[in-house]
């Protein structure tokens, strides 16, 4: 009886020790292995590219208006939730929160300029400086201009108060928007026809305290009491002037809002960096990198300083993979790597200031996909989370981009 007790106990010692989990993988002796790092700089990298994507404006939670940098930007609104009938109206007036004035001193009817939208029917998620529609051009097929709106020249006031703009409008557009069968409510735009400057209002997105909004006072029939009205747009976005091209920039890292720029990145972190714990390389080294442990990793990115927004503020970058073999650089009609092509880990993103010298963005996850054999390492993709937001433009010095990387060494009994 003790003998079988003995040989039990033997064979419980070997299944368990089979079983712990700092004998399933690994190479060497140590059980609790001291993490290493070690960094890969500008030779690792096979690939620099930075390619314009598609715009889209659509739930935005600012609107923009003005120029900057040869760049305009239009806002448009449209209400469509007006009352049946008119006896009596007053007080008619447009209402803003302004978020941000970027050189925006002056705001007056040669500064911010209000017109109505005279050729074509538009939707908050197509529109587009080149199409109102997915199915729709703009007057005489081409992108927006002086043929699809109508400026109007009677409006009245503009009062500001904290960050509150007032505007003073016209009642006869109104009343015949609601009271002419024969007059198209398309809507209004808001232009700015001044040179490096632009203001930034809050969308009906941000909020519905915040949205635009068309206010006034109406009685609807004679026997009717007056009410006030704070109707805010049911529609609001703005369109970015720009061309049908796609552009791409070849050994650039760009990354841009008002226009998306991404930039996809490609690098080969030598296997024979990962080592053991006693700096030593590994015979069988794939299953050895597949079982190790990335506890984190950074690419560093580093400003060329040459940030064009007018202000100091911030960026939101987040990593993405790439799932696609090998990015189409050769046709600039569609962008060379499109949504379906790139895997979201779900990283959080990393922000910094635009005045910072480095930028540092987590890619722990990414590495961790990487060496697993999860993912294969087609390169990555960096965004921002602003995208169409503002005018953010942000350049950086590919001689000087790395990664860092701090792993943990697996453990095996021999």
């Amino acid at each position: 009886m003790i003998k079988q007790i003995f040989i039990f106990t033997i064979i419980l010692i070997i299944v368990v020790g089979c079983t712990q989990k700092t004998n399933v993988v690994g190479a060497g002796e140590n059980e609790n292995p001291e993490p290493i790092s070690f960094a890969v700089g500008f030779d690792s990298f096979e690939t620099f590219i930075s390619y314009e994507d598609s715009i889209r404006n659509s739930n935005c939670s600012n609107l923009l208006i003005g120029n900057y940098e040869n760049n305009e930007a239009i806002t448009l609104l449209k209400l469509t939730s007006l009352p049946d009938s008119i006896y009596s109206l007053d007080n008619v007036y447009l209402s803003f929160k302004i978020k941000a004035q970027h050189n925006f001193d002056i705001i007056d009817e040669t500064t911010f300029k209000i017109a109505k939208i005279v050729s074509q029917d538009w939707f908050e998620t197509t529109a587009t400086y080149f199409s109102p529609t997915d199915s729709t051009k703009w007057n005489n097929e081409i992108p927006f201009s002086e043929d699809d709106y109508e400026i109007i020249d009677d409006i009245g006031n503009y009062e500001i108060t904290n960050d509150s703009l007032i505007i003073e409008f016209p009642e006869n557009i109104l009343q015949n928007w609601i009271t002419d069968t024969t007059s198209t409510n398309y809507g209004l735009a808001i232009i700015s026809e001044n040179d490096n400057n632009f203001i930034e209002l809050y969308s009906t997105e941000f909020s519905d305290d915040f949205a635009p909004k068309l206010c006034f006072d109406i009685q609807e029939t004679e026997t009717d009491t007056l009410i006030s009205y704070q109707e805010k747009f049911n529609h609001d976005t703005f369109i970015y002037s720009s061309d049908d091209i796609y552009s791409i920039y070849s050994d650039e890292i760009k990354i841009s809002n008002i226009q998306p720029i991404k930039s996809f990145l490609k690098f080969n972190t030598d296997n024979s960096l990962f080592t053991n714990e006693y700096s030593e390389l590994i015979t069988d080294t794939t299953t050895f990198i597949q079982q190790l442990t990335i506890n984190k990793a950074k690419l560093i990115l580093t400003s060329k300083n040459e940030n064009l927004y007018p202000l100091s503020g911030s960026i939101s970058i987040e990593p993405f993979l790439v799932t696609l073999d090998i990015p189409d650089t050769t046709n600039s009609e569609t962008p060379i790597i499109n949504s379906e092509d790139i895997e979201d880990l779900y990283i959080i993103s990393s922000t910094d200031s635009l005045n910072s010298d480095e930028f540092k963005i987590d890619i722990t996850k990414i590495i961790q996909a990487f060496t697993s054999g999860e993912y294969e390492n087609n390169g990555i993709i960096l965004k921002s989370v602003s995208e169409n937001n503002n005018f953010i433009h942000e350049e950086f010095d590919i001689d000087e981009t790395k990664i860092e990387i701090i792993f943990t060494p697996p453990y095996l009994d021999n």
